[in-house]
Formats: C-alpha cells, sequence, structure tokens
C-alpha cells in the first residue's frame, strides 16, 4: 500500500521527465534519454516505458523511445566487449563478458549492468556515454520505430524504413558500440576499478 504507489510514481515521473526532454530539448534530449536510459533500468523502474511507447504509437504511430533504449542497451554491451579486450587474459573475465554480451544482442543488458559494467564502475559510465553518442545520431537521422518490445539485432525488424530506417538503425547501434566499446578501453587504461574477485 505504500511501496507500490511510491514506486508507481517514481517511475512515472521518471520516465515523464525522460519523454518531455526527447520532445522539448532536440539533440540533447535524445542523448540524455538514451544516455541514462540504463540507469533507470538498474533500478527496474524501466517497465513503465512500454505503456509510454505504446501511447507515441497510438497518438502518432512512431516509437522514438524504442531505437533510444536500443542503442543506450548495445552500448552498455560496447562497454563490455571493451572491458573484455582489456582483460582478454583472465579466464573469469571471459565468463562473464562473452554471455553478457550474447545477451545484450537480444536485448537483455541485466547480466552485462549486474555482471561486469556496474560492478567494475568505469564501463557503465562509458556505456552511458556510447548510449548518448547513439541517441544523438537517432535524432539526428529521425529514428523510429513501428512497434516496441524487442530491441537490438530483432529490432531492426522495428525500424520504420521511411528516410533509410533500416541503414540509419545499423549506423546507430554500431556508433553506440563503437563508443562504448573505445571509451571503455582508453579509461581503462587510466582507472583499474575494484580488483576481480
Amino acid at each position: 500500500t505504500v511501496v507500490g504507489p511510491l514506486g508507481r510514481g517514481l517511475a512515472s515521473g521518471l520516465t515523464g521527465g525522460l519523454v518531455w526532454m526527447t520532445q522539448n530539448l532536440g539533440v540533447l534530449g535524445y542523448g540524455i534519454f538514451a544516455g541514462v536510459q540504463q540507469l533507470i533500468v538498474i533500478t527496474g523502474l524501466h517497465h513503465i516505458f512500454g505503456a509510454i511507447e505504446a501511447q507515441l504509437l497510438a497518438d502518432t504511430g512512431r516509437n522514438i523511445l524504442n531505437p533510444l533504449m536500443s542503442v543506450a542497451i548495445i552500448a552498455q554491451g560496447g562497454a563490455v566487449l571493451g572491458y573484455l579486450c582489456r582483460n582478454y587474459k583472465d579466464a573469469k573475465t571471459k565468463e562473464l563478458c562473452i554471455p553478457s554480451f550474447i545477451s545484450v544482442l537480444f536485448g537483455i543488458t541485466e547480466p552485462a549492468l549486474f555482471g561486469v559494467n556496474l560492478r567494475y564502475r568505469y564501463p557503465l559510465v562509458c556505456g552511458c556515454i556510447g548510449g548518448a553518442v547513439g541517441g544523438a545520431i537517432v535524432y539526428f537521422t529521425n529514428l523510429a520505430a513501428l512497434g516496441f518490445g524487442t530491441t537490438v539485432l530483432p529490432g531492426i525488424a522495428l525500424a520504420d524504413p521511411a528516410n533509410n530506417g533500416y541503414l540509419c538503425y545499423i549506423i546507430a547501434h554500431a556508433a553506440a558500440l563503437a563508443a562504448g566499446f573505445v571509451l571503455t578501453v582508453l579509461v581503462g587504461g587510466i582507472y583499474k576499478g575494484p580488483k576481480t574477485e
């Protein structure tokens, strides 16, 4: 009776604020949304996005949130690959990173977030920056989806084909992945994070 309504109110407030930014702040709003979306996944408050996506589709026929969430996801995957690249000799790192990245390809980031990126801190931040890069590309290419519920590799089927939508989808995801990867490799050379257990 207390926690449920509070959680729902918090989720509605956060998502409402993020959607407002995408509608009113242009490329900055898109970048912020894609940059922080995976932080909301960590809290579990991201489940309300589906209702907002459905409303966007009903109102406009296009879903701008789906590609933003998708680039945020793949950027965290890029950070996982960056961490793996820096620690490829460690068997435990391979055990964590490889399955985590495969899950990311199908839109599931929890193994990557909790198993690698949040645990070692800097990959999470680098992944968020990579997501923001992808979000900016989504804005400039006017990328949107015609449905919701799936992201990353299967999500390409939902991309609006107008204005080279499929190509723009691939470019935005490749850029977000590359940004998360490169930043993690570079920052990993400076900040090692907590020791692996």
